[in-house]
């Protein structure tokens, strides 16, 4: 059997959502049961009578015992829409099975029939349009796997748009939903160390997406389409912290065992915040502040190098007005402090590459070339200032000459 896995309730796992929307003592019809790991909990723990429909005839004796009744058979055969056209369904089940059938559109049209009026219809489904898919794509793969998002046995593929246009098709509308969420890089598309993974810049492109992160949406369905259409909100994780490394020097230079890691926050805009206070420190010489690694960024605001006794130095940093642009993959900004008393605290602004970080820089080019072009037309100025000086000195001293010639 694929899918024999064990069902316990736990965090970010669409099961345990799927399970968490159904009342005790409900009556439930569940599509693709497997071995019947959820059918058991809703007999045994939520005391529900449940209706099964699974196609592998050994995972199907293993359900059985705690259903009600049930089909071995095909659900694209539609004989379940006879077979229990006797009952009235509190819950309609499709745990990660839409994607296996040729045709979701019509089983959920025929599933829709079998349900109380306040029923509802509750599916997980995996989004394609995970990062790690978009990924592999932007490289030229289409990876199958033996489970996940690209399973071998998936037939139909759903991003957001198209999912809330197949519900909308089958006459339903969504009640609310929740996802389950992995990382850039933390579905099976990426658990080969030798899978390539695309640019720094690639990378944060792909991370700040609307739904970047999300494995598998959960939506609740009811009878009927809304007559006006509501926004729809669902939470996902999103990669809210950047991590960088502050080095402490006491006099000694710097090392790594003066090091502590700092975690700046997403503020939006692909920028991020960073807190830094050493103010109750003592004997500090200089700090040493790497935002972020193997990768340039833009510092957009920094607060501690207002303080008066500190000297601030921006490695390999381009100065455009109130911006510094910190070239190379390993930026890095030095504070030196000029008196013994510490002010060493504040907040760093900066921005990594991604849209933002190249329409930043775009602007900080345009400004530099309009700067470079008024210094220019100013030295053209003082060029042609300093020709008409040279040439009335050059008449004052004809006239001088003249001048001591007729003395003579």
């Amino acid at each position: 059997m694929k899918y024999n896995i064990p069902f316990y309730m736990k965090d970010n796992d669409s099961a345990s959502m799927v399970i968490s929307k159904i009342n005790p003592a409900s009556t439930v019809l569940e599509f693709g049961c497997a071995n019947g790991r959820m059918t058991k909990y809703m007999k045994q723990e939520l005391n529900c009578k449940v209706y099964i429909i699974e196609i592998e005839e050994e995972a199907y004796q293993i359900a059985l015992p705690f259903a009600e009744r049930g089909i071995c058979g095909d659900i694209m055969d539609f004989y379940w829409s006879e077979q229990y056209s006797d009952v009235a369904f509190d819950y309609i089940l499709f745990a990660d099975v839409l994607e296996h059938l040729s045709d979701p559109l019509e089983v959920l049209i025929r599933a829709e029939k079998l349900l109380k009026t306040d029923g509802r219809i509750i599916i997980s489904i995996p989004n394609v349009a995970h990062s790690d898919i978009v990924a592999k794509l932007y490289g030229g793969s289409f990876d199958y796997t033996r489970t996940g998002i690209l399973d071998d046995t998936h037939v139909r593929f759903f991003t957001w748009e198209s999912m809330l246009k197949l519900v909308k098709e089958a006459n339903l509308s969504i009640d609310n939903v929740q996802t389950t969420n992995l990382e850039l890089f933390g579905t099976e598309q990426y658990q080969n160390r030798h899978d390539k993974k695309p640019s720094t810049l690639m990378c944060n492109l792909l991370r700040w997406r609307a739904d970047a992160t999300v494995f598998q949406y959960i939506l609740c369905l009811k009878k009927g389409l809304d007559i006006i259409d509501k926004p729809i909100a669902f939470s996902q994780t999103v990669s809210d912290q950047m991590l960088g490394r502050v080095y402490i020097d006491y006099g000694d230079g710097f090392s790594e065992d003066h090091c502590e890691i700092i975690a700046a926050q997403y503020v939006g805009d692909g920028s991020y915040r960073a807190t830094i206070d050493y103010s109750s420190f003592r004997g500090i010489k200089r700090i040493r502040y790497n935002p972020v690694d193997n990768q340039p960024c833009i510092i957009l605001t920094d607060t501690i190098k207002l303080c008066e006794s500190i000297n601030t130095i921006y490695t390999n940093g381009i100065h455009i007005r109130s911006r510094v642009l910190l070239r190379g993959n390993n930026p890095e900004i030095i504070y030196e402090l000029l008196e013994q008393k510490n002010e060493l605290s504040g907040d760093i602004i900066f921005q990594i590459m991604g849209e933002d970080f190249i329409n930043n820089l775009s602007t900080m080019l345009i400004e530099s070339i309009a700067e470079n072009e008024k210094y220019e037309k100013d030295l053209i100025s003082l060029e042609k200032a300093a020709r008409e000086i040279e040439s009335v000195d050059m008449k004052i001293k004809e006239i001088k000459k003249t001048l001591e010639l007729e003395y003579k």
